[in-house]
């Protein structure tokens, strides 16, 4: 009995292993090699790296190979050491990690006291040379500085090369995940992945499942080619968000944004609609061109270390990020819009002889109750002059009211 369960246990476990991990790192990582003025490799040497916005640290070793790295760290600034008795200290602030990234810094340590300090300040942009991947990253200046529609970051992955967007400006609201996903990579060749701080969010149709509010992203990073084994569920680009987060400092932002319809051209053919009605006496020539609408997107951010007093000062410990975005709109509808209609007061009693006036043909309603097979064929019986129709569904009741 008991090698039974155990066997049982071990095929439950085997099963649960099995399913594939679809979330991504979207963390980066820091990592080199320590050598010395000969270009031998320097084991032992302790590596630190922290988080210039939060002051935690992280501590490593380097092999015997002189190789180290330091992975799951957010986007951020960091300054990193590197010391070992017999040999100066080194320090490089002003390093910078991206989403998802590898960044590559090969340390130099040279002969002397450790409390003798070799400090790297303003040093070129690093390249990551780790990975093939293209794409580009959009940090949080471009997010803040650069204008776009509807505070929606995703309006600026058209930035990264090869990458096209084929929506329309009007929809890139909060809520329209379809035209904020409306963009492609070679010439529209499969479709995009989303992730935000390495969870999926790709929603049906390969649309992303939630637009976070701009002032609520750090930076994303588009990969538009030559995906690793973490990322190759798609053939299309792969965007991966990371959020904002707290950090020592408090900060925090208000917004709105604006917009009204006249402050658009007229479209073409509203215009062409209107000078035709001008012209058979329907509108007068002052009368508004197009129908008129407003909206405003409103918000407010804000971060910092999680401070109670006389238990928790929270600075270089815990930390909070709060986000609200809200959104106004009114819009007149169009002749050119999708057609919305509610049920007529006799329809939502089971009365429908009027549609039997338009056409008998098409609009006689049947009893699907019975439906019966005869001669090979599926018949049912009419509801006599459309009248009497009853409503089924048990939660119709609660609709109408």
């Amino acid at each position: 009995m008991r090698k039974t369960s155990t066997l049982f246990l071990a095929l439950v476990l085997l099963c649960i292993l099995s399913f594939p991990a679809m979330a991504q790192e979207s963390r980066g990582s820091i990592l080199g090699t320590i050598t010395d003025a000969q270009k031998a490799v320097v084991p032992g040497a302790e590596v630190v790296v922290t988080n210039v916005g939060t002051n935690q640290s992280r501590t490593t070793l380097s092999n015997d190979s002189g190789y180290y790295e330091v992975p799951l760290l957010d986007p951020g600034e960091y300054t990193i050491s590197a010391e070992l008795a017999g040999f100066k200290k080194y320090v490089r602030s002003g390093v910078t990690v991206n989403v998802a990234s590898k960044v590559k810094i090969d340390i130099q340590l040279e002969v002397g006291e450790v409390q003798q300090i070799i400090e790297v300040t303003g040093a070129a942009p690093l390249l990551e040379t780790t990975t093939a991947s293209a794409g580009r990253i959009i940090d949080t200046a471009q997010i803040t500085s650069l204008p776009f529609s509807d505070l929606n970051p995703f309006a600026l992955a058209g930035m990264a090369g090869g990458m096209q967007w084929t929506g329309q400006p009007e929809y890139r609201r909060p809520f329209d995940n379809g035209g904020t996903s409306a963009f492609n990579t070679a010439g529209g060749v499969g479709q995009n992945e989303y992730t935000i701080d390495g969870a999926p969010v790709t929603g049906t149709g390969r649309r992303v499942g939630y637009n976070p509010p701009a002032d609520a992203v750090q930076e994303f990073n588009l990969q538009t080619a030559a995906f690793d084994a973490s990322v190759g569920h798609t053939s299309g680009a792969v965007v991966n968000v990371m959020s904002r987060s707290g950090t020592n400092v408090y900060h925090g932002s208000l917004y709105d944004q604006h917009w009204q319809q006249r402050w658009n051209a007229t479209p073409h053919f509203t215009r062409l609609l209107f000078e035709k009605d001008v012209a058979s006496g329907a509108k007068s020539a002052d009368s508004q061109k197009q129908a008129s609408g407003r909206s405003n997107q409103f918000g407010a951010t804000l971060g910092g270390p999680v401070r109670l007093p006389w238990l928790n000062n929270g600075k270089d410990k815990f930390f909070f990020f709060f986000s609200y975005n809200g959104i106004y709109q009114k819009k007149a509808e169009t002749t050119d819009a999708i057609q919305r209609s509610v049920p007529k007061a006799k329809w939502r009693e089971g009365d429908f002889s009027d549609l039997l006036a338009i056409d008998p043909a098409r609009f006689q309603i049947y009893d699907p109750r019975t439906a019966r097979l005869e001669g090979g064929k599926v018949v049912r019986d009419p509801f006599p002059g459309n009248k009497g129709i009853p409503i089924l569904n048990p939660l119709y009741k609660h609709y109408v009211k």
